[in-house]
């Protein structure tokens, strides 16, 4: 099986510019909260992964 490699570098970079777009123009509030509401939907969707594993553990 061949193995894709993984452009790390190249992946932050983008998040990083994209992140730079979205928020060049916004206040120090604006941006804690744009955060805040990333942080949350990470830990939203790791809940829902912890509970689909838990319905198939026996």
């Amino acid at each position: 099986m061949e193995q894709t490699p993984i452009k790390a570098i190249e992946m932050i970079r983008h998040i990083r510019e994209a992140h730079y777009e979205l928020l060049k123009n916004k206040s120090g509030a604006e941006r804690i909260l744009f955060y805040q509401m990333k942080a949350q939907s990470l830990r939203q969707k790791l809940m829902l992964r912890q509970q689909q594993k838990l319905q198939y553990l026996p």
